[in-house]
């Protein structure tokens, strides 16, 4: 059979104009280190409350030789997140209108949403349920993120989604599960790499919302599958607003 080749996900033109983008880039961010888009910030007198550059906003857009146009280039901080996501601000006019006012930053709407099985639905969005345990993600959240925790109206993907409550992050330790053989079948866990007594592991499992360690095992078995080792998350949580504010 003859071997497939695979599709380049960018051509070779592509692939060196943002190469050369690349170095045209990191030297205009080099030359404007402070954002242009927040003029009520001067730098030279309060270079504290500055803000740094971080991004190259394309005011004429990128088509073209426009990619390479620096007469065009704004340096811009993270505080503008509108400013990239709607092609349709990539205009000079938008741009003015922009620099008359300062930019309020929602970070609401760019919270992480973590998703949770039907059954656990309940106890989180009663509030019994404000730990977790999870794989290592490729990224991995911080103590003081804001998380938004949901779960599917239907089908996984293809369904809407169900805000359950929003959760600030207050620990995050790494944690093991494992069955050793040699013990039968009595189930240990490893906290920081430190064991965890019997009562401190029937602890645990309550708080993750199962009945016994034995419950909780049985479930990581089929869902992940032992020895596990992942990541302990645990925040203080806020009733969303339909909870407050019932329909």
């Amino acid at each position: 059979m003859k071997p497939r080749t695979r599709i380049r996900s960018v051509s070779k033109l592509q692939s060196r104009r943002l190469r050369l983008y690349a170095v045209i880039r990191q030297t205009y961010l080099l030359e404007h280190a402070i954002c242009e888009a927040c003029p009520h910030i001067n730098p030279i007198t309060k270079p504290a409350n500055s803000r740094w550059a971080t991004e190259i906003h394309h005011t004429r857009g990128k088509l073209g030789e426009l990619l390479f146009a620096t007469k065009y280039f704004k340096a811009v901080c993270f505080h503008l997140p509108s400013l990239h996501s709607r092609p349709s601000n990539a205009g000079a006019g938008t741009w003015i209108a922009l620099r008359k006012r300062p930019v309020q930053f929602n970070a609401e709407r760019f919270m992480r949403a973590r998703m949770f099985k039907p059954q656990f639905a309940p106890l989180v969005k009663s509030g019994v349920k404000r730990q977790t345990i999870r794989p290592f993600p490729k990224r991995m959240p911080k103590v003081g993120d804001k998380e938004s925790w949901r779960q599917w109206s239907g089908l996984p993907y293809r369904s809407p989604q169900v805000e359950l409550a929003r959760v600030e992050l207050t620990r995050i330790k790494t944690i093991s599960l494992v069955r050793p053989a040699q013990n039968g079948s009595i189930p240990i866990a490893y906290y920081e790499h430190q064991s965890l007594s019997d009562a401190e592991l029937l602890e645990l499992c309550k708080r993750d919302g199962f009945s016994s360690t034995e419950e909780m095992f049985v479930w990581f078995e089929k869902t992940h599958g032992l020895p596990f080792t992942g990541i302990l998350i645990q925040g203080k949580g806020r009733m969303t607003h339909e909870q407050i504010h019932p329909i």
